[in-house]
């Protein structure tokens, strides 16, 4: 279940990172922006709870 939700969260962050121009071209920033926010928010949530 970790893992899983981890390698979602890389995938989001990966297709922000790559992909960004495209997404922008098929949709809008916001959306792209809310998607890259949520993932680091994700990340950094997990981060805290591991480390304490």
């Amino acid at each position: 279940m970790k893992s899983s939700s981890l390698i979602l969260i890389f995938a989001l962050l990966m297709l922000c990172l790559i992909h960004g121009n495209e997404v922008v071209a098929a949709t809008t920033t916001k959306c792209r922006t809310q998607l890259c926010q949520f993932a680091n928010v994700s990340l950094d949530t997990r981060y805290r709870n591991e480390t304490g």
